[in-house]
């Protein structure tokens, strides 16, 4: 039987904690046998989803249920710029030097380690190397390019709404994207727009044609 570890954190979107589960059980209804065993492991063990209407979760495992999975699936999480949790990163450095695969639910999730192992690098090496050629760290480097998505779809895409264009660009949550665009441009996404939509057309004003007589209705000389 395959193991598989959805390892979360928290402010994980609730849709990216129970999808996995869904689509698992979906594909082992039509095996034989007990096709997976899904791991849910939370660090800390207790997390909160995001908003809206937060909930909150205890895991039976944490990190250490992702040692023997033959899959570790990573879900996105509100803090995905910050620095994970003591161990994750270790986990799942050795979760891939073991070979196991490694894969995201959606994105925003943290990846270095993943990247790291397959460039033989340490994480704070791969660091270091990105800052040195781009001026940023790789999450940083990611929110900007995110961030210059969504300015783009806000300017040209009227029809999508905020919470369409935070799905769109990577944000675990519309309220993570709003956060963070505030950051960077002191605007809000909806305000944004605003500014930036194309005014109006004026009509032009009507010009008399040379020997025509008076607008209709206007003084006549």
């Amino acid at each position: 039987m395959s193991v598989i570890a959805l390892l979360v954190l928290d402010g994980v979107p609730a849709h990216q904690l129970t999808t996995p589960g869904l689509v698992l059980d979906a594909v082992a209804r039509g095996a034989s046998g007990d096709a997976y065993e899904l791991r849910i492991c939370a660090v800390p063990r207790t997390v909160t989803t995001a908003e809206p209407a937060a909930l909150t979760v205890t895991a039976d495992w944490g990190v250490e249920g992702l040692e023997s999975a033959d899959t570790v699936v990573v879900a996105g999480h509100d803090g995905f710029l910050d620095e994970p949790p003591a161990g994750v990163a270790e986990a799942l450095r050795d979760a891939v030097g073991r070979g196991c695969r490694v894969a995201a639910v959606g994105t925003g999730t943290f990846t270095l380690a993943d990247i790291a192992a397959h460039a033989r690098l340490s994480v704070r090496t791969l660091n270091r190397r990105f800052r040195a050629h781009t001026g940023l760290s790789p999450l940083q480097y990611l929110l900007r390019a995110r961030l210059d998505r969504a300015r783009r779809l806000l300017e040209h895409d009227q029809d999508a709404t905020i919470e369409d264009i935070a799905v769109r660009v990577g944000f675990g949550s519309s309220a993570s994207f709003r956060r963070h665009f505030r950051q960077a441009t002191g605007m809000t996404p909806r305000d944004y727009r605003a500014a930036v939509a194309p005014a109006a057309p004026v009509a032009p004003a009507a010009t008399a044609r040379p020997g025509a007589g008076p607008p209709e209705g206007g003084p006549s000389r």
